[in-house]
């Protein structure tokens, strides 16, 4: 049977005369899955198969006894239920693509022509080499301080009080922070470096009103710590030093017209210090904002960083990336269609222009114009692909982009899911079948504009 979102509701609403349907909490025990459609609308369920040229995709619902076919055109995301962890083996690389498709994996060998990637997900597969952005080699190890956040309890949180009972302040849900309260979360980082890159992405409701505090000692609070604390509230971004004995003391502020002008729901913020020199460089969505120095005694004695936000369920965070940083403050004035030539990264910071050869056997061939290089592959920390001869996926109909339960994110013009895998195409790999089991969650229509959800942050 296939209907409309319509019929579906009436479907449902018809059913409930007859049949108990089970509670959000209740759903939620039973690890449903969760279809969201283009409007808005959820409901729990069960993903039992896809045809796009047949019947579209069919879903099970409690308390409809019949299985439901609906148009793909309708459906905006499935979110899965939560798995049991799955053992990936080996999965040391990470490959961005042109079309910002991430994958995961051991790299096996790589030519003029494609990259074979060993991964836990679909076997070997061939990737064109023109479609490659980046490739971070042991991106696990050698150079990512951390990544994450990967689950709650590596996070100190704050509860607060409503109604006599003690509540968590933030939860974690689909790789991502969410504010419940405006209280703190914070995490110790084992050994923060001299040289440090700290990024994460932000998303808000209304203007972005945060707290962030680096290099503290305190995770509680910011305002007792011995820290560095960015303060970003609508349109002004502060930088405060805060110590123990002597109070916080602004080291300068900025006005960034883009919030309050031209407003995003979501931007990435990378701070890079030098604690050495005492100086920090903010970039957002890539673009350098702002250059701080502090002519005191470097203010953060530990290696926590927290985050507060400044108002009730207003902040989510992901994509959180610690790692070692190499001194140069990137040109974000540089088209990236300038990079004519592919760039090595070495692991302790050095790097060469040149052409990328090979790899094979763990080892990375590289020409440059004053010597052919022979490197092992562990030595190498990031290889950027010159975007001479790049070339980028074209949007399909039923392209869908699917989240992995891990890292990495595949997008793939979908033909069929049965028997518990998807079947797509795509100009990156070509057809790849792959386990349900694998992701987080599908989007679909992912070249329309949609609906906002206003209720992203309702917990």
């Amino acid at each position: 049977m296939r209907i409309n979102i319509q019929h579906y509701l009436l479907l449902v609403l018809t059913a409930i005369t007859t049949t108990t349907i089970l509670s959000p909490d209740a759903r939620a025990a039973d690890n449903a899955d969760v279809l969201q459609f283009m409007n808005r609308d959820k409901f729990h369920g069960t993903l039992l198969a896809a045809d796009p040229g047949a019947y579209g995709l069919r879903w099970k619902h409690e308390s409809v006894k019949n299985p439901i076919d609906f148009t793909l055109t309708a459906i905006s995301q499935i979110k899965f239920a939560k798995k049991q962890t799955i053992d990936l083996g080996k999965q040391d690389s990470t490959i961005q693509l042109t079309n910002d498709d991430i994958l995961t994996g051991k790299i096996i060998s790589l030519n003029n022509e494609q990259l074979i990637l060993d991964t836990w997900y679909a076997g070997k597969i061939n990737v064109k080499r023109t479609m490659i952005k980046e490739i971070n080699p042991r991106s696990g190890s050698d150079g990512i301080i951390y990544e994450g956040p990967s689950s709650m309890t590596e996070w100190q949180i704050q509860k607060y009080n409503e109604n006599g009972q003690q509540k968590p302040g933030w939860i974690f849900k689909n790789n991502s922070l969410y504010a419940n309260y405006s209280s703190a979360i914070g995490k110790d980082i084992d050994t923060l470096p001299d040289l440090v890159s700290i990024k994460f992405k932000a998303a808000w409701r209304g203007y972005p009103s945060l707290y962030f505090a680096f290099f503290t000692d305190n995770l509680k609070q910011y305002y007792s710590s011995n820290c560095y604390l960015l303060q970003i509230n609508n349109s002004s971004i502060y930088l405060q030093r805060y110590t123990k004995t002597n109070g916080s003391r602004n080291l300068g502020n900025i006005n960034y017209q883009k919030f309050r002008t031209h407003p995003p729901r979501s931007s990435i913020f990378n701070m890079l210090v030098n604690k050495k020199k005492r100086t920090f460089a903010l970039l957002i969505d890539g673009t350098l904002v702002k250059q701080w120095t502090d002519s005191n005694d470097f203010a953060g004695l530990g290696s926590g960083i927290l985050f507060q936000p400044q108002q009730k369920r207003s902040l989510k965070l992901s994509d959180i990336k610690i790692s070692v940083w190499d001194g140069e403050i990137p040109d974000s004035t540089k088209a990236l269609e300038e990079l004519a030539q592919d760039l090595l990264r070495f692991t302790n910071n050095d790097k060469v222009s040149g052409t990328l050869s090979e790899i094979s056997d763990e080892n990375v061939k590289f020409k440059t114009t004053y010597a052919d290089l022979s490197v092992p592959l562990h030595k190498v920390t990031q290889i950027l692909m010159s975007t001479k001869n790049a070339a980028r996926a074209r949007p399909n109909p039923n392209d869908i982009r699917a989240n992995f339960t891990t890292k990495g994110v595949i997008t793939l013009q979908i033909t069929k899911v049965a028997g518990g895998k998807i079947t797509g195409n795509s100009e990156n790999f070509g057809i790849i079948s792959m386990p349900i089991d694998a992701f987080s969650s599908l989007d679909f229509n992912i070249h329309e504009e949609k609906v906002d959800d206003d209720d992203e942050f309702d917990l």
